[in-house]
């Protein structure tokens, strides 16, 4: 893996620090729904995401078959391109779902690759 995939992948991470820091005192799906400054900071931070994962080279990407890197990008594509189409539940459980297991999956693959 390239040394510049950790650089990405360090990034990634302190987007995902910022995201939860941001949605952590949001108990409800209903409470994040009627929150619309928290929807686009939310969907900011996951286009931020997808755009950093496309930097990530295909070496790392193989390295690490058990992220979904097309899916993120593909959410990334979604959010930059048709945020009206968004739906509050999907991104909700992203954020709540999704996103932690993703950051669980990198800190693995730093932690393997480089000893991060």
């Amino acid at each position: 893996m390239k040394k510049s995939d950790s650089i990405v992948l360090n990034k990634i991470l302190k987007e995902i620090a910022y995201l939860q820091s941001k949605t952590d005192n949001i108990i409800s799906f209903e409470d994040f729904d009627k929150d619309e400054d928290k929807k686009r900071i939310v969907a900011m931070t996951l286009i931020n995401i997808g755009e950093l994962t496309r930097h990530i080279s295909q070496e790392c990407k193989d390295l690490a078959k058990d992220i979904p890197f097309k899916n993120i990008i593909g959410l990334r594509d979604v959010a930059a391109h048709g945020y009206h189409s968004l739906k509050s539940d999907s991104v909700w459980g992203t954020v709540k779902t999704s996103i932690p297991d993703f950051k669980s999956k990198i800190e693995k693959l730093l932690a393997r690759t480089y000893g991060i």
